[in-house]
Order: structure tokens, then sequence, then C-alpha cells
């Protein structure tokens, strides 16, 4: 019997699809169910799965728990990605283009692989994802960084660039008293269920969704139907009202929020699609 997905779709093709519904399992793990926790990394950081079961499709991000959380990651909490993972440093001498390896010069101590699958910003607006790179140990410490695309073009001696860890790396959440320190990033998903810090987990960023409306707001007075996270660091800048806050989502039932400050939505995060 002729095999029809191998006619008609890439060996590529089949196992992007495969990841999207099952998520970017690593080798010689269990899989992981989207309301459940693991102290080991089972997925690739950052790995998509979608549900469908013939209702409203919902996607779900694999996300590391950053380890220095303390408090408040009750189910239902809109999480963040941490603005503690960025780097600016240069690159040592000229790069070629079309190589898959940077040299830096680390500007602090870096861990192995702490920037594996996050990205270095080349000059003039070129980004790459970064494969992996060995420790710098120190400040000054040079490193290569293993890229899985060729470099678009020279890179002069000298230049600087910025490194960004990908942003499902180390998420916090916004804590049950207020934004918990240093959460300033972009929101990545909701939790499903109580998570506890260095853990991984699923977070959901489309589809229907229960959300704690505290420290999260309603915004708009009038009728509560737009759930927004005061987080951005743009919030409120020349616009009235509070509606510079990041939306998260939308309820499903106007008014609906319970004497438990939760609510049904639909979650929208639409950067994350």
């Amino acid at each position: 019997m002729t095999d029809i997905s191998r006619r008609f779709l890439s060996r590529e093709r089949i196992a992007q699809i495969a990841n999207e519904v099952l998520g970017n399992l690593l080798p010689g793990q269990a899989e992981q169910d989207l309301y459940e926790q693991s102290a080991v990394q089972r997925y690739a950081v950052g790995s998509r799965r979608v549900v469908d079961n013939g209702g409203l499709t919902r996607i779900f991000y694999y996300a590391h728990i950053h380890a220095g959380i303390t408090a408040g990651l009750g189910r239902g909490r809109v999480m963040m990605s941490s603005d503690d993972g960025t780097e600016r440093g240069a690159f040592l001498g000229a790069q070629t283009a079309g190589a898959k390896t940077v040299t830096w010069t680390a500007v602090a101590a870096i861990a192995a692989n702490q920037f594996k699958n996050g990205f270095v910003l080349l000059q003039g607006g070129f980004v790459r994802e970064i494969k992996s790179h060995p420790a710098a140990a120190a400040p000054g410490a040079e490193i290569t960084l293993t890229l899985y695309d060729p470099l678009p073009e020279t890179i002069g001696a000298g230049r600087y660039g910025i490194l960004l860890e990908n942003p499902y790396a180390n998420v916090y959440n916004s804590g049950s008293a207020g934004v918990h320190p240093n959460a300033f990033g972009p929101v990545m998903g909701v939790t499903g269920f109580d998570v506890t810090p260095d853990y991984y987990t699923w977070l959901q960023a489309w589809g229907p969704c229960g959300v704690i409306a505290t420290p999260a707001t309603l915004g708009d007075a009038a009728n509560e139907m737009e759930l927004s996270h005061g987080v951005n660091p743009g919030d409120e800048v020349g616009i009235a009202g509070g509606h510079g806050y990041q939306v998260i989502g939308y309820s499903m039932v106007a008014n609906a929020i319970n004497w438990d400050n939760e609510n049904f939505m639909i979650v929208d995060l639409r950067i994350r699609r």
C-alpha cells in the first residue's frame, strides 16, 4: 500500500507536524502530559503543542519555571519571560559570511548552553538561533557560538551584538501580591495547575483557559471583557485608562469573574500563535 505522506510531505514537514501534536520530545525522555510538571527537562524549551479534540484548538508551549520564584505559583497565573537572560557583548575579529559559528567576547560569566535555542542579534538587524556554546568562566572570556543557520554576511571586527535566552527558558509569574522581581518581559502563557520553581511544564497561549484575575486587571470596566496585565514597561505612556497594558485574553462571558477572582477566558497571546 502506498504511503501517501511520503509522496506529498517532506521529512521535515512530517517532523514538524509530529512536533506540533506531541511536542519536540528529547531523546530518551518519556512524554509529559499538558497538566504535569517534571524536575527533568523532557522537551526542547519553547516546543509548541497543539491540542484539538473537536472543539476550540488549544496551543501550549514548553517552559522552564525560574528557580528564584518563591510564591504565587498557583494555577491560572500568567507567566512572563525573564528580563535577566540578555547580554550585550562583542564579536572577536571579523566573522565570515556563510559560517555557522560566531566568536563571542562575553561581558559576564555564562553557563554552558545558557543561550541554547536563544538568539544572537547581529549587525544590520540579522538574527540567528543559537544551537550550542561552551561556558564563559569569567567576563572577557572568548567562546564560540554555534548557530543553526549560516551568517548572512561578513561581520566586521569589534562589532557589538546582543544575546537573548530562549523566552521560555526562565519564566516568572506575577505573584499573588504583585509583580515578581525582574518579571518585566512579555507574557508567554498561563499555568494550568500549581507549579514548582525550577521545574518544567506546559504553558497555555491560546484557547479556553482559567485565569486568576488578580494581580492581572480587567481592562474595560464597562463590560469586563478584556483581561490585561500591567507589566509592560510602556504601561500607560500617553494612553489613558490603562489600555497600554498587555492584553492576554478575552472573557468568554461578560462580567464572569467569580468569587475566587478567577475568570473563564479565551487566552489570546497573538505573538505566540
